[in-house]
């Protein structure tokens, strides 16, 4: 962008809260579209059908859809400002201090968990308190839904300015893209540069590729036992989501100190920073798992209890199969986040050993370069194909 901006005479500040929030912003825009868009898949098509017989497109959309996407809306705004304020790698990038930073400061420092623990309070009250209240419109909304749900196909017609506001919305998304690759793609320079980036990082990339396998297999496990709980009240969801509203230093002092003194034998093993991805975001496998297991007939779940034959039939036979959507994209959602996973793997992660997100985070202290720009490009490729199939593999999983 400061290439662009010099020909006006203009350039963004290299440093500072502009820069982290402009930055934070363009990460974060992908994950809240997506869930806003999964809220729209939650309406009620025959409510849209409905209200389309008596009112005009736009007041059925400011009226009846909005209304009911709404707590899926707010509770996206909700994850992605946990997501933003319990995360210090981007600030830190930009010289400018957080309070999540603090608590990883502490440690650094002192060695004491208690210390960090402490510290931590103030942010954990307010990210669980935004919890809470996400959570809450998003049970209602999932668990008083049914399975009659469509693709709206049919045409809107929209007042001409909502439908510009829309393009211009579009059209932010593209540009962020178009901007984020192919400046990536500049900055790397030839096909040679991303090659040699990629063979030097061979090692971290074999770790990062663990790690995240990994951790979307035991996230998504975890996940998938854990869904049946959140039909059983508020506290169950809460309780799983728990892990989303802690600062990611604070998981990973909380393991080391953990495990250092119940498990000595797995610290300083590639086990930790497993564990850490699969603590940290097991909540994520388990609502995407437990809201599309929503949009299948629940008598099909209740028929394969009452008549199978073995122990495991039902699960086999039935239930796997009429979630497998929603496990497929649990499993590629947690892939994306566990690649990308940087706070608590950076304290736990075994000696003599780095994920990519770790090698670009220490190089990006030095300014950018080739090298960096090459492995930034891999990882947004990975990203957005990670986030392709679950968006996907969510979409597929409508009414069976």
């Amino acid at each position: 962008m400061n290439i662009l901006l010099k020909q006006y005479g203009a350039s963004l500040p290299a440093y500072g809260f502009l820069m982290s929030y402009l930055v934070d912003t363009m990460a974060y825009l992908p994950l809240g579209v997506g869930l806003a868009m999964v809220g729209y898949m939650l309406v009620e098509t025959p409510a849209v059908e409905a209200a389309r017989l008596f009112k005009e497109d736009f007041r059925v959309f400011m009226e009846v859809v909005l209304p009911l996407a709404s707590p899926m809306i707010l509770a996206a705004v909700g994850f992605v400002f946990i997501l933003v304020v319990t995360d210090y790698s981007v600030p830190t990038l930009y010289s400018y201090n957080v309070y999540s930073l603090e608590v990883f400061s502490e440690f650094s420092a002192s060695n004491n968990p208690a210390h960090s623990v402490w510290l931590s309070i103030p942010i954990v009250v307010i990210t669980v308190a935004v919890l809470v209240y996400s959570l809450r419109g998003l049970r209602n909304t999932v668990q008083s839904s049914s399975v009659n749900r469509n693709d709206m196909e049919y045409r809107w017609s929209l007042p001409r300015w909502f439908t510009v506001i829309q393009l211009l919305s579009v059209s932010m998304v593209l540009v962020q893209v178009v901007f984020l690759v192919g400046g990536l793609i500049l900055e790397t320079g030839s096909f040679m540069s991303l090659y040699y980036a990629v063979e030097a990082a061979s090692d971290d990339l074999l770790v990062s590729g663990v790690i995240g396998l990994a951790g979307a297999a035991l996230g998504t496990g975890f996940g998938y036992m854990l869904s049946a709980r959140l039909g059983k009240g508020g506290l169950w969801w809460v309780l799983t989501a728990i892990p989303l509203a802690l600062p990611s230093s604070i998981v990973g002092i909380g393991l080391i100190d953990a495990y250092t003194h119940w498990a000595p034998w797995l610290y300083g093993t590639m086990a930790m920073p497993i564990i850490a991805v699969t603590t940290r975001f097991v909540a994520i496998a388990t609502i995407i798992i437990y809201t599309q297991s929503k949009r299948v007939d629940p008598l099909l779940f209740e028929a394969a209890e009452l008549f199978k034959k073995q122990k495991h039939q039902a699960l086999l036979g039935v239930k796997l199969p009429l979630k497998k959507y929603g496990v497929a994209a649990a499993a590629a959602a947690l892939l994306a986040f566990s690649v990308g996973e940087l706070g608590s793997t950076l304290l736990v992660v075994p000696p003599g050993s780095e994920t990519l997100t770790i090698r670009i985070f220490n190089y990006l202290h030095y300014g950018g370069s080739e090298e960096v720009a090459g492995l930034c490009l891999l990882i947004v490729a990975l990203m957005m194909a990670m986030s392709g199939l679950a968006f996907k593999a969510y979409g597929r999983g409508k009414t069976e």
